[in-house]
Protein backbone atom coordinates (compact mmCIF):
# COMPACT_ATOMS: atom_id res chain seq x y z
CA UNK A 1 0.00 0.00 0.00
CA UNK A 2 1.33 3.38 -1.00
CA UNK A 3 0.52 6.41 1.15
CA UNK A 4 0.24 9.74 -0.61
CA UNK A 5 -0.44 13.29 0.54
CA UNK A 6 -2.57 15.38 -1.80
CA UNK A 7 -3.71 18.98 -1.80
CA UNK A 8 -7.24 18.11 -2.89
CA UNK A 9 -9.65 20.39 -1.02
CA UNK A 10 -12.69 18.34 -2.05
CA UNK A 11 -11.86 15.15 -0.16
CA UNK A 12 -10.39 13.99 3.12
CA UNK A 13 -9.09 10.65 1.98
CA UNK A 14 -9.32 8.24 -0.92
CA UNK A 15 -8.52 4.57 -1.44
CA UNK A 16 -7.31 3.96 -5.00
CA UNK A 17 -7.13 0.39 -6.29
CA UNK A 18 -4.78 0.29 -9.27
CA UNK A 19 -4.73 -3.53 -9.54
CA UNK A 20 -5.53 -6.47 -7.27
CA UNK A 21 -2.14 -6.00 -5.63
CA UNK A 22 -1.49 -2.27 -5.95
CA UNK A 23 -3.32 0.18 -3.72
CA UNK A 24 -2.80 3.78 -2.68
CA UNK A 25 -4.34 5.70 0.18
CA UNK A 26 -4.40 9.40 -0.50
CA UNK A 27 -4.91 11.87 2.33
CA UNK A 28 -5.54 15.56 1.73
CA UNK A 29 -3.21 17.90 3.59
CA UNK A 30 -6.10 20.36 3.75
CA UNK A 31 -8.17 17.92 5.84
CA UNK A 32 -5.60 17.15 8.53
CA UNK A 33 -4.41 19.42 11.30
CA UNK A 34 -4.03 16.84 14.10
CA UNK A 35 -2.79 13.28 14.39
CA UNK A 36 -6.18 12.14 15.67
CA UNK A 37 -7.82 13.34 12.45
CA UNK A 38 -5.20 11.58 10.34
CA UNK A 39 -5.71 8.32 12.22
CA UNK A 40 -9.48 8.48 11.73
CA UNK A 41 -9.16 9.10 8.01
CA UNK A 42 -6.62 6.29 7.73
CA UNK A 43 -8.96 3.95 9.59
CA UNK A 44 -11.77 4.82 7.19
CA UNK A 45 -9.63 4.26 4.10
CA UNK A 46 -8.18 1.01 5.45
CA UNK A 47 -11.73 -0.35 5.70
CA UNK A 48 -12.03 0.27 1.96
CA UNK A 49 -8.75 -1.60 1.41
CA UNK A 50 -9.97 -4.49 3.59
CA UNK A 51 -13.27 -4.80 1.71
CA UNK A 52 -11.70 -4.32 -1.72
CA UNK A 53 -9.20 -7.11 -1.10
CA UNK A 54 -12.09 -9.39 -0.19
CA UNK A 55 -13.89 -8.39 -3.41
CA UNK A 56 -16.66 -6.67 -1.45
CA UNK A 57 -17.61 -3.52 -3.36
CA UNK A 58 -19.70 -1.88 -0.66
CA UNK A 59 -18.71 1.79 -0.94
CA UNK A 60 -20.42 2.99 2.28
CA UNK A 61 -23.13 0.36 2.46
CA UNK A 62 -23.98 -2.26 5.07
CA UNK A 63 -20.69 -4.19 4.80
CA UNK A 64 -18.69 -0.98 5.19
CA UNK A 65 -20.74 0.16 8.18
CA UNK A 66 -20.36 -3.21 9.90
CA UNK A 67 -16.57 -3.08 9.46
CA UNK A 68 -16.52 0.59 10.54
CA UNK A 69 -18.41 -0.21 13.74
CA UNK A 70 -15.81 -2.85 14.60
CA UNK A 71 -12.86 -0.57 13.80
CA UNK A 72 -14.35 2.26 15.84
CA UNK A 73 -15.01 0.00 18.80
CA UNK A 74 -11.47 -1.40 18.82
CA UNK A 75 -9.63 1.87 18.16
CA UNK A 76 -11.86 4.38 19.93
CA UNK A 77 -12.88 6.33 16.83
CA UNK A 78 -16.17 8.23 16.65
CA UNK A 79 -18.47 6.13 14.47
CA UNK A 80 -20.33 9.27 13.32
CA UNK A 81 -17.15 10.52 11.63
CA UNK A 82 -16.91 7.41 9.47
Amino acid sequence: IKFQVTRNKKLRGLCVEYTDTSTAIQISAHAVAQTETLMGIMGHEMIHVYLNRRKVRAHHGADFLKAAASVCKHHGFDFKSF
